[in-house]
């Protein structure tokens, strides 16, 4: 089965993330979790307080267990993650383990929920993590650095899944920077 890729506008991450808000705040965080972190949804279900290990030098990752590909790895967290730990923390209970309560069916309701207010039909929770991924390579991250952040079993997976977005973004770049040239010579 191939991949459905497609990356979302501006506006349209705009609109979904507005419409999130208004859904549920706390959806809304978890969205902006798997959008800044390119976790799966299982893992960011599964991740505990426990997991969350501050740094020497204040920082924090995120410890998974085990993952898609059956091995445990660590996720840093920028500082927009730290962030939305620090907010979730503050509102977490005494008792409460999982950093985020949804279950898998609530989380659908929810993305449902999104995809009719902001009028954007075809969004998919998973394409965040593509967002991220997407955005990472276009912005000049190493591949094989992010093969270690995501998750993915292999090099090969990041080139096959993502390079055909970041392949049009850099054809869009380029019609962009030829537009201007040609305005300054005209």
């Amino acid at each position: 089965m191939e991949a459905r890729l497609r990356y979302w506008s501006k506006d349209e991450i705009s609109s979904v993330f507005k419409a999130a808000e208004q859904a549920d705040p706390q959806f809304k965080i978890y969205m902006l979790w798997a959008f800044y972190s390119a976790m799966r949804r299982s893992e960011i279900l599964n991740i505990e307080w426990k997991d969350v290990i501050t740094l020497p030098d204040g920082g924090i990752k995120i410890h998974i267990p085990i993952s898609k590909s059956d091995k445990s790895r660590q996720i840093p967290c920028n500082k927009q993650m730290i962030d939305l730990l620090q907010s979730l923390k503050v509102s977490a209970g005494k008792e409460q383990n999982k950093i985020f309560r949804f279950s898998p069916k609530t989380i659908q309701r929810r993305i449902d929920e999104v995809r009719k207010i902001c009028g954007v039909p075809d969004i998919r929770l998973h394409d965040l993590r593509t967002l991220n991924i997407t955005s990472s390579l276009i912005s000049g991250v190493d591949p094989k650095t992010l093969t270690g952040i995501t998750g993915h079993a292999d090099l090969q997976m990041i080139q096959k899944h993502y390079s055909v977005v970041v392949n049009e973004e850099l054809v869009k770049a380029s019609d962009r920077s030829g537009n201007y040239i040609e305005s300054i010579l005209t």
